[in-house]
């Protein structure tokens, strides 16, 4: 038994136009043309997910930079808050430095609770640079009527009216004046 002949030429793909018959250099210029296509188009794609790639990345970058920039932010607020503090805590018995420490702190600290029964604990009238969500909060105002029964004036005028801090700051006066 005899085995079949293969034809000689190109191997046809499956994706392949079909040959032109009628034209004896057609089939060959047909295969060129569909080849030149598919590489334009592999071209294109490889161009593609290479702009893909290097958006990804410069968004990448991006988004470290930012990352980066508010890690160092958090620290700058860190150490503010840190030294302020520490200064707070030197100057025990100087109303007047308290004061100047509180009016010279940012809006950040001045909203911090922890800073500001700190400062208030030495002079209550460091009520007047906290933050005003601070003034409304009894807690913070009863530690500077503690301290200072006038730091009363400073408070939010709701608390002003509170029998019970009131009462608190009167006790804190007669004391004062004893």
């Amino acid at each position: 038994m005899a085995t079949p002949k293969k034809k000689k030429g190109p191997p046809m793909e499956p994706d392949s136009p079909p040959a032109a018959p009628d034209s004896p250099g057609g089939e060959k210029a047909a295969e060129q043309s569909f080849w030149q296509r598919q590489r334009l188009k592999a071209e294109q794609l490889h161009a593609e997910k290479q702009r893909k790639v290097e958006e990804y990345r410069r968004l990448k970058k991006q988004r470290e930079a930012k990352e980066r920039k508010e890690r160092i932010v958090a620290m700058g607020r860190l150490l503010a808050k840190q030294r302020l503090v520490a200064e707070l805590e030197a100057t025990r018995g100087g109303a007047s430095r308290v004061l100047r420490l509180m009016r010279s702190a940012s809006e950040e600290l001045k909203r911090d609770p922890e800073v500001v029964k700190l400062a208030l604990a030495q002079d209550g009238h460091a009520l007047m640079y906290a933050a005003d969500e601070l003034k409304r909060d009894p807690e913070v105002v009863m530690v500077a009527l503690e301290q200072n029964g006038n730091a009363l004036e400073h408070a939010a005028a709701e608390l002003q009216r509170d029998p019970e801090l009131v009462e608190l700051a009167l006790l804190q006066r007669r004391a004062a004046l004893s």
